[in-house]
């Protein structure tokens, strides 16, 4: 299937009516989204044709704001969902964006650089040394990665200041690496390794909770000193959001009586007076769910696969909000008719009935999803009727 032709302007006046009549809970049909991060383009030499490295990324800031700028523009003229496309009124948005990893390098990881991969951190507490960490306490804010990360706010404050444009249009810094958590149980697990520190929480009980405290109060104290200290970023966001991917590896029990007290304490310092909560879980954590509601107040679900849409309002009742879809795996390996079917059947399970669902992929999009599949998704999901 070729690219097909878009007209931006309809195509915006649509998807601003889909997102407002969903705001206001009566919708017009489900939205769609997509999970696009700097990975899409970064291995795609069509739109990354200098071939930067996620190395290069880590470490120039112009190489930074050049492949966010890159891909902003490509994603807004060439990927159907329910975004602005084409060239943005108000400008474009820029983060500084150290992908998953910046809480376990703050602590001291090794960062590594993979070959045609994102980056990632070696676990770097063995049995002999575990207790180091909590020896030397919380780092110094502005250490390690979060130096690079005031770094590279001033060079970009600077660029933005200097009257900077990228097709006519400035660009906005939209937020940054450190002013959300991966979740004290996943930290700890990144820090220690998954097996060491799920031994740990088994095992050596006062050990797993220190640590997990330590990571809790670095979270709280990190994410409140960064909105206070920098200046000219929108924080003005609708809803608190946080992950911790790793429980999914827990039974309930286990998660309500080890990790939802860290959880807890996290959401009381950080959630304020937003009305939302939102929480983003990978993997087979739909048994968490009724837990995640009615524990720790959460009204929206960003989930992965696999789930069971059939039965996904039992767990969590009619005005929770779920993101999820099509697997990536799935979508990586099919065909259009394919996608579009599998997509009709997820709206049609029940999921969608009470408007609080939106559709997207299952979960963060790579290049190797071919557009013909998500022009299925989106065709389907405009398409499909549920609402008078």
């Amino acid at each position: 299937m070729s690219q097909r032709k878009i007209d931006f302007v309809k195509h915006n006046e649509e998807q601003k009516a889909v997102w407002q009549s969903y705001a206001e809970k009566n919708p017009i049909r489900v939205p769609m989204t997509l999970g696009i991060f700097q990975r899409y383009t970064m291995f795609n030499y069509d739109v990354n044709i200098k071939r930067h490295t996620f190395k290069d990324y880590f470490n120039d800031p112009e190489i930074l704001l050049e492949h966010n700028l890159q891909t902003q523009y490509y994603v807004k003229h060439n990927i159907p969902f329910d975004h602005e496309m084409g060239i943005p009124e108000h400008g474009w948005d820029v983060m500084i964006d150290f992908q998953n990893l910046y809480e376990a390098a703050w602590f001291g990881a090794e960062i590594e650089f993979p070959d045609n991969q994102v980056p990632s951190c070696k676990p770097f507490l063995t049995d002999d040394n575990k207790r180091s960490i909590l020896d030397k306490g919380m780092p110094e804010l502005y250490s390690g990665i979060f130096k690079k990360v005031k770094d590279f706010h001033e060079y970009l404050t600077a660029k933005k200041e200097s009257g900077f444009t990228f097709h006519g249009k400035t660009f906005n810094l939209g937020g940054f690496t450190g002013l959300g958590t991966d979740g004290p149980l996943t930290v700890c697990c990144d820090m220690r390794g998954a097996t060491e520190f799920l031994t740990d929480l088994m095992c050596d009980e006062n050990y797993a909770y220190e640590l997990l405290d330590l990571v809790t109060e670095a979270a709280i104290m990190r994410i409140s000193s960064f909105k206070k200290d920098f200046k000219g970023w929108d924080f003005t966001w609708p809803m608190y959001g946080f992950t911790d991917d790793s429980i999914e590896l827990l039974s309930i029990d286990t998660y309500k009586e080890k990790i939802m007290p860290f959880h807890k304490k996290l959401l009381n310092a950080l959630r304020g007076e937003s009305p939302d909560t939102l929480i983003h879980i990978c993997g087979d954590a739909q048994r968490h769910h009724k837990t995640l509601v009615e524990e720790l107040g959460v009204t929206v679900i960003d989930t992965g696969f696999p789930m069971d849409f059939e039965r996904a309002r039992e767990y969590v009742g009619d005005n929770c909000q779920i993101f999820g879809g099509p697997s990536v795996p799935f979508l990586e390996s099919k065909n259009y008719q394919e996608v579009y079917d599998e997509t009709e059947r997820i709206l049609k399970s029940g999921i969608a009935d009470s408007g609080r669902f939106v559709l997207r992929e299952a979960n963060n999009l790579p290049a190797s999803v071919p557009i013909e599949n998500l022009w299925a998704m989106y065709d389907c999901v405009r398409n499909t009727k549920l609402y008078n």
